[in-house]
């Protein structure tokens, strides 16, 4: 049998900083620890739990040598007091003295030849013992080793402590008995389990039968003992399929190892950490229960392993984990192909299901819809494509549904058989239809409403604003015409409308206040007329508003603005606005981004615009102004992105520039070109002249549509890059 782990890494789960300990839950550093702890080898185990012996102690003499040769070093000692009662004469003295010396020399004599015969006769017997034991020793790990086709001098590349617990039976019998368990209630083949040495069924099978000190037992049949008794689902299966799992999702390059593979058991195979606002979360076995009675031990009810480095299929062994409930393995980018959805069909308890943003391919298959219990199915940001069976229809469970960023095809009606939804998200797709009024009396639950970026059109339902409880209305990017519905009564919930890019024409409903805690409001990009409505201003909590690129006639800045303190955001972008800029705009101290590009904007630049302290994007460009830059505007310190070209504003830049203490500017466009100059501007990242109309052609719209989805909020507000010239150039 080879080896099948090769040079992988295995996590023996010394955790690190990683796992939180209830008694010291602050001293957490998720990045700096090290979760490569090892396993040992096949051949590193089996040597110490079939062949190892005992190192042999080193030889020491016995006592009787011992003994013997201190009784050596005082032969002849002169000292007895029955041989000397007398003191000598000088001849005595003489004649004993060279008795002595003698008797000495005999004495060292025979000392020496005793301990050389000693030393013969323990080397003659303890010798040929040592190596006799040594070589069986080495006999019996070489042929450990050879049992199980590892060569001499291999080397798995998994180092590590070897495993202390009860060894596998002789001969490879447990090894067999898992084979011919799996293979008998039909979740593998014999080829793949005992020839395929790289498939993670066969790596699986070989860790739970040599490696695993767990040792978790193998079911035997019941009652007659035929294969058809065989009991399926059982806490082997699971540590075998979650096995299966780790190898076929590249376990060994994950993030973090979630203690995987452990001598453990499997339902501890998690770690926690903290997430910013304090809480613990617990990822990876995330929880396992009890069955009910007659089963005494848990089964695993969920997986969750989001952003965590997987990589490869979603193998077809993760339906032996019968009771999941909840399957989370989201924002792995490489988790790949239509195969990892066939492993789902079987888990008919599963409630949650969530693989956005890994890279899925395919379509949906026609068994998705036996998924009854689904409760939360997020398969967004993938390259699915494709009409959705119409099984799919059938999850009428489902809280919450998001399909966005794929290539679904098929029209938009047939989702109203979704009634429990609080949350859709079907953007950047290619669903056709009309929004209908039977579809949203159907979805009278909707919290967050996400249609954009598809081929919906038709007018606008009348009953559009009945959802009270909706949070969340995007309907951008579609093919809408028609006016506004009007908002005839309160509406208290609704905080997120965009409308952005459609065809909708007429006005803005003049009931639009009865939206009355609306933050965010894009009605830019349509066909729009004329006048704004007077009760824009009771809209106190707008703090993103873009009405752009209507089909506004001249017109001045509207006044209604000076009561909207809390705006962010204002973009009135080719919305032919006249006369001057008005000095209450320095008032909205929060503004970080001012679009007034391409408008008949004339005069002055008021100094009050330099109390926009927070201010980080300024669009004055393509208008008609004149004058200099305010001195005021060296106290916009935020400033990031400043556009004053295709006006006529002179002198210098040098309240801007001269500043060395400021930040640099990424981009800074004004009518700097030379030989002749309008402005002099010596930190300007491209210089423009009225003679070059293409000089700055770029579209500089802001992206204005922020993203709702999963039960958070992602709102960037950023230059898309294929439209912006480089930085500095």
């Amino acid at each position: 049998m080879s080896n099948p782990f090769g040079n992988s890494d295995v996590e023996n789960g010394n955790n690190g900083d990683f796992t939180i300990d209830d008694d010291d839950l602050d001293n957490v550093d998720i990045e700096g620890a090290d979760i490569h702890d090892q396993l040992p080898t096949p051949e590193e185990y089996k040597a110490k739990m079939f062949g190892g012996t005992a190192p042999f102690a080193q030889f020491s003499p016995s006592k009787e040598a011992a003994e013997l040769s201190e009784a050596g070093s005082v032969y002849g000692d002169d000292r007895s007091v029955a041989m000397h009662d007398q003191l000598p004469n000088v001849d005595e003295y003489k004649t004993t003295s060279q008795l002595q010396r003698e008797k000495g020399y005999r004495a060292g004599l025979y000392t020496f030849l005793i301990l050389l015969l000693l030393t013969i006769i323990i080397t003659g017997v303890t010798v040929p013992l040592v190596l006799r034991s040594d070589e069986q020793r080495s006999s019996s790990v070489n042929a450990n080793a050879s049992s199980n086709g590892s060569g001499s001098g291999g080397n798995s590349g998994v180092p590590g402590p070897a495993p202390t617990g009860p060894s596998p039976p002789d001969g490879g019998t447990r090894y067999q008995q898992a084979i011919d368990y799996l293979v008998a209630i039909g979740v593998s083949t014999r080829t793949i389990l005992e020839q395929d040495t790289g498939s993670p069924q066969y790596k699986a099978a070989f860790w739970i039968a040599y490696v695993d000190e767990y040792q978790i037992q193998i079911p035997s049949s019941v009652g007659g003992g035929s294969d058809n008794e065989l009991p399926i689902h059982t806490r082997f299966t699971e540590r075998y399929a979650l096995a299966v799992f780790y190898y076929s999702t590249g376990g060994e390059s994950w993030k973090y190892s979630m203690r995987f593979l452990q001598p453990i058991d499997h339902c501890e195979w998690y770690q926690d950490f903290i997430t910013t606002s304090g809480q613990i979360l617990r990822l990876g076995v995330s929880e396992c229960k009890d069955v009910g009675i007659g089963f005494e031990e848990k089964l695993v009810h969920s997986l969750e392993m989001p952003n965590n480095g997987l990589a490869g299929d979603l193998p077809s062994e993760i339906q032996l984990l019968h009771r999941l409930t909840k399957l989370a393995l989201s924002f792995n980018a490489n988790l790949t192909s239509q195969k990892s959805l066939d492993g789902v069909h079987m888990l008919v308890y599963l409630t949650d299901l969530e693989l956005h943003y890994c890279s899925l391919v395919g379509r949906i298959p026609d068994w998705f819809g036996n998924l009854r219990a689904l409760t939360n199915l997020s398969l967004g940001n993938n390259a699915l494509d494709g009409p959705l069976p119409d099984s799919f229809f059938k999850l009428t469970n489902l809280v919450l549904l998001g399909l966005d960023d794929n290539g679904f095809t098929g029209p938009i009606e047939p989702f109203a058989a979704f009634t429990q939804l609080d949350s859709l998200y079907l953007e950047d797709n290619v669903f056709t239809g009309e929004l209908t009024e039977s579809l949203i009396r159907s979805w009278g639950k909707m919290v967050e409403l996400d249609l954009s970026t598809n081929k919906l059109d038709g007018p606008l339902p009348p009953n559009l604003w009945s959802i009270t409880s909706l949070q969340v209305m995007d309907l951008n990017g579609n093919n809408f015409v028609g006016p506004i519905p009007e908002i005839t009564t309160l509406h208290d919930n609704l905080q997120f409308l965009s409308l952005y890019n459609n065809r909708l024409d007429w006005r803005i409903p003049t009931t639009i206040n009865n939206l009355k805690n609306l933050a965010h409001l894009d009605l830019s990009i349509n066909n729009l007329e004329l006048p704004y409505p007077s009760t824009m201003s009771q809209l106190s909590l707008l703090r993103y508003l873009f009405t752009g690129e209507n089909r506004f006639v001249d017109h001045p800045i509207p006044q209604f603005l000076a009561q909207l303190t809390n705006l962010r955001e204002l973009s009135m972008k080719e919305s032919s606005l006249t006369g001057t800029i008005p000095t209450f705009l320095g008032n909205l101290s929060r503004l970080q981004v001012l679009d007034l590009d391409r408008n008949k904007l004339e005069g002055q630049i008021p100094e009050e615009l330099g109390q926009l302290t927070a201010i980080q994007t300024l669009m004055l460009n393509r208008n008609n102004l004149n004058g200099t830059i305010p001195e005021s505007f060296s106290a916009l310190s935020a400033l990031d992105v400043l556009l004053l070209d295709g006006n006529d504003i002179g002198s210098t830049a040098d309240v801007i520039c001269a500043d060395d203490s400021r930040k640099k500017i990424t981009h800074f466009i004004a009518d700097c070109a030379r030989p002749n100059p309008e402005i002099v501007c010596s930190c300007c990242t491209l210089c423009c002249s009225d003679s070059n109309t293409t000089c700055n052609s770029f579209d500089w719209r802001i992206n204005l549509d922020p993203i709702w989805e999963y039960g958070f909020r992602r709102v960037v507000y950023k230059f898309s890059q294929n439209v912006l010239p480089p930085a500095g150039g």
